[in-house]
């Protein structure tokens, strides 16, 4: 369940100085209910012949889980902007914010029903061998200053940070992960020339991350994932759009390269907290291609005295590191870079529309992610791919009211 509730207090904004001020509150709870389960493992004889014991009070489970969790958010933020010259536009924020987060109850096999595991007031589960509580409290701030070159240009330099609250891990020998913070710096502007024919906006920017959260399954440990602070990271890229129409031709794009890598060392460990993998500094973020790209062109013609057009968009994206780790990159292996085209046409009539499209006209299955259903050193042969989807063809229809 999740419950949200924001108050938020804006002045006018053809003020001269203006701002936006307000409270914020958010309460997310779960409960979490899973057995892992043989058929007859109760029977005392079953339990014997599979060298396994069934989970007292929850019928033939081998291994349960009984987690609540409940996180909380508060928060107290402001931002301001004033016009220091009718071009020059100054605007500052601030946010105030405390994290809680709670996790508690049972998860493991019989054996992890010691003497570490104490009495449970719920009567769902055996005992509690997970009672975990982190509190954390901070800021995060933005600057920004905007400057109108004339009413069809504008450039921009901002300073923001971010925060990502910490949390628990439910093994009792797995500490908790604390908060990640980010530091971002960023260049830009955003125009309009040509009397309005072209859109043109691009940015720079470098992004500063601190102690990164990140997911693994350490070996040993059953194939749970748990999340760890994995260092630091450099983000640097370039993002940018257009849209430029040149009289029934309208030809509009976007892109991005994003640089991510680590700036230390990072290493996964075993039950005994031993350094069994690593991943060096200097290691690309996995997932994140480091380009994609898209170039849409789109023709407009009247056919029969009907509003007409033809369309064809094409989709460029590199290939990606799949796992942070080296071993388990090398057990997935690289996705590869492809390119996709779609195609359409249309035309309108009255308050209605008809398109016929033909998405991926190639049938290119390319491999967005890949990933592995347990430990790679198990699954990494078996590794699953995610593909774009594949060609498809149609006909929509639209109708305005």
């Amino acid at each position: 369940s999740k419950q949200t509730h924001e108050l938020r207090v804006t002045s006018p904004a053809e003020d001269r100085f203006r701002f936006t001020a307000g409270l914020f509150y958010q309460r997310q709870t779960d409960y979490d209910q899973a057995n892992y389960s043989v058929a007859g493992l109760g029977s005392a004889d079953q339990s014997i012949q599979l060298g396994y014991t069934a989970i007292p009070g929850l019928g033939d489970a081998v291994f349960a889980r009984r987690l609540r969790r409940v996180d909380i958010d508060r928060a107290v933020f402001g931002e301001a902007s004033y016009d220091i010259t009718p071009a020059l536009t100054l605007t500052g924020g601030i946010r105030l914010f405390e994290a809680e987060n709670r996790l508690t109850g049972f998860s493991g096999f019989a054996s992890d029903i010691d003497e570490t595991c104490v009495p449970s007031v719920e009567a769902d589960r055996p005992c509690d061998n997970v009672i975990r509580q982190t509190e954390e409290e901070g800021e995060t701030y933005k600057l920004s200053l905007a400057y109108d070159i004339n009413d069809d240009i504008m450039v921009y330099g901002t300073y923001s940070t971010g925060y990502r609250p910490g949390g628990a891990n439910r093994r009792a020998d797995v500490p908790g992960y604390t908060s990640d913070t980010i530091d971002n710096y960023e260049i830009g502007w955003k125009s309009i020339l040509f009397d309005n024919a072209l859109r043109f906006n691009a940015s720079v920017f470098y992004q500063r991350w601190e102690d990164l959260q990140f997911g693994l399954s350490p070996p040993d440990f059953n194939g749970v994932t748990f999340i760890f602070n994995a260092g630091g990271a450099d983000v640097a890229g370039i993002e940018t759009d257009f849209s430029w129409v040149l009289g029934n031709l309208t030809l509009s794009g976007s892109a991005a390269y994003i640089n991510a890598e680590l700036t230390e060392d990072f290493c996964n460990f075993d039950d005994l907290g031993n350094a069994t993998d690593c991943a060096p500094d200097g290691t690309q973020l996995p997932v994140q291609p480091p380009f994609k790209g898209t170039l849409t062109a789109r023709y407009d013609f009247m056919l029969g005295g009907l509003d007409s057009y033809v369309q064809g968009t094409v989709l460029n994206q590199s290939g990606t590191r799949t796992f942070l780790l080296d071993s388990d990159y090398a057990a997935v292996g690289r996705t590869e870079a492809f390119t996709t085209f779609d195609l359409s046409t249309g035309f309108d009539f009255d308050n209605s529309a008809v398109e016929f499209f033909v998405n991926n006209v190639t049938d290119e299955r390319g491999i967005l992610s890949r990933n592995a259903a347990c430990a790679t050193s198990i699954c990494g042969a078996f590794a699953r791919s995610y593909p774009t989807q594949p060609q498809q063809f149609g006909v929509r229809f639209s109708q305005d009211f």
